[in-house]
Parts: C-alpha cells; structure tokens; sequence
C-alpha cells in the first residue's frame, strides 16, 4: 500500500494542499459499509497522514460541513474535486484574458454565463432528437461550477465600475450557435435589426455604409476580432452601441436577437390565430366586436406575412 506522502504527491501539479490531501486521503481508507467517518478520525488521519496542521483541517471541515460529526465519503470526495475545479477555472479564465482590457474580459465572461445557462435550460427530448448528447448530472455538475467561478468575476469587476465592452456583447448576442463568426446574412439581419432598433433613438450611419465597413474585404463573414476592430469605424453606431448596452447582463436593451425575433413572431402568429377562430357568439355576449370580413382579410395578410418571416 502507498504511503500518504506517497499519494499526495502525485497530485501537487493539479491540486491544492488541502484538496490534495483529503483526495487522497479518500482514495487510500475508502471501505465498504456506511460510507462515513467520523470527525476526530478524519482530523486525525489530515494530521498524521497528510502533514496538515490543525487549524487548516479545522478551516476545511468549516469550509465542508459546519458543526457535522460524521461525513459521507463520497460527498466529500465531489466537494473536494469541486473546489479544484473552481481553481483550475479562475486560472484559465485569467489565462484567457492575456492581453485584454478589463471591460472585454465582462463582455466575454456574461457572454459564457449565458451560453453555459442555454446548455444547461436546453430542451433535452430536442437535443437528442437532433443527435446532441442529452445533458448529464456530471455535466450539470460541471456547469455549476463554472457558472459559479465566471459569476464571481463578474461581480468583481462590476464591483470596480467596469461596463462591459459593446463590440463584444453585440457579437455574442447575435452569434447563437457560437462559432465566433458571423455570416453575410447574418450580418445583414444584424445591421438591418440594430437600424430599426436603434435608428429610432439614435444617428446611426447608412445600413449600406454599415455593411460595407463591417465586410470591407467581402468574405461574406466576419470574426470577432474584425468585428471589434471594424465597428469603431463607424463612430455613430458605436456611440449608439455604447448607449443602449445593458451593464448588469451584457446585451442591447433596444435589440432583439433573431431567436427572440422568432419567438415573438410565432407569438403573434397565434394570437391572430387564435382571434381568426374565436367563437363569435361568446364574444358578442362578453361584450366583445364580432370578426368582419375585412378583419378577417386583414388577419390573413398579416398571418402570411409573420409565416414568411418566420420562414426566412
């Protein structure tokens, strides 16, 4: 059998001391029966076996399980790795910002929060009918942990007074399917969207004038890099951006992203539905205008015009 030393080396390269510890602590007197251990043998094993000092242990246990006399192996064990993985995610969050300012750092940890919560609310029954892997509870698992960690440095550098760069929360608002790139069509309907949503408040530049700066090479795409590089260029929609860009979630409170446009589209799409086949009888006795043919007709055209916009 190996030493505790033994074993707790072979995790200094990933781990932290205590985490270490406890892990292999674990590994080594795991037993069949009820899974538990009582307090003063884990505190004693921590000490003799680990090298750790009292009041570490007694800041761990704190840290686990406040005032508990007897812990769960297993359980303790998952908490041990959750906090290597909320350390390994600070360090490659910190790892990925090399070299960026501190309100693009915002921009792109907002951008991951939401990403990780639209994988972890996704409609599984579509998702495997799709071929995509069903989300499981060590998955689920993972995404707490990494909300959690991104979550915190939010809250720091809101805390400091950071906005979150527009450039990127536009970009990652309209890349849903997050490929970091954007097609010409997309980019058409992105330009096209923020006119309208934003023209009505603010100058903004030509939708033609728009379109050219953001593809000026023509590839019919754009990264983020060229985006981020391109759209100061055009000063009046920047400014605009800058404006409209909601600093507590990251996005553009005038801009409706084409999965929301969707939403909202098929949403009217029911309510003229549901307006072209109400009882007319039950509306006259509550008082309400029975259907005319020229509603009728109306209803039609506006209902084939939202069907072909959701199409499209």
């Amino acid at each position: 059998r190996q030493s505790g030393n033994t074993v707790c080396s072979s995790y200094i390269a990933t781990m932290s001391a205590e985490v270490e510890a406890v892990t292999a602590v674990f590994r080594q007197y795991a037993y069949s029966g009820d899974g538990l251990v009582g307090k003063e043998y884990l505190v004693s094993v921590l000490i003799e076996i680990c090298g750790l000092t009292e009041a570490s242990v007694g800041k761990m246990l704190q840290a686990y399980a406040a005032g508990a006399d007897k812990y769960e192996i297993e359980e303790f064990i998952s908490w041990a790795f959750q906090v290597q993985s909320t350390k390994k995610m600070a360090e490659t969050t910190m790892a990925d910002s090399q070299g960026e300012s501190e309100s693009e750092q915002l921009a792109k940890c907002m951008a991951n929060i939401e990403r990780l919560r639209r994988e972890l609310n996704a409609n599984q029954a579509e998702r495997k009918a799709l071929g995509y892997p069903t989300l499981s509870e060590e998955r689920k698992e993972q995404i707490a942990v990494e909300m959690k960690s991104r979550k915190q440095l939010c809250k720091d550098l809101c805390a400091k007074g950071i906005i979150p760069s527009p450039s990127i929360c536009v970009f990652n608002q309209i890349d849903q399917d997050k490929t970091r790139k954007l097609t010409g069509k997309a980019i058409a309907r992105l330009v096209r969207g923020m006119s309208v949503a934003l023209g009505a408040k603010f100058d903004v530049e030509p939708e033609d004038e728009i379109l050219k700066t953001l593809d000026e090479d023509n590839s019919g795409d754009i990264d983020m890099n060229e985006w981020c590089e391109r759209l100061p260029k055009l000063p009046k929609l920047f400014e605009a951006l800058k404006a409209d860009v909601d600093p507590t979630w990251g996005t553009l409170m005038s801009f409706r992203t084409p999965e929301e446009q969707l939403a909202k589209c098929m949403g009217n799409i029911e309510r003229l539905r549901r307006e072209l086949s109400a009882n007319q009888d039950e509306r006259a006795a509550a008082g309400l205008p029975v259907l005319t043919d020229d509603r009728k007709a109306e209803i039609e055209k506006e209902m084939a015009q939202r069907k072909k916009q959701c199409k499209n």
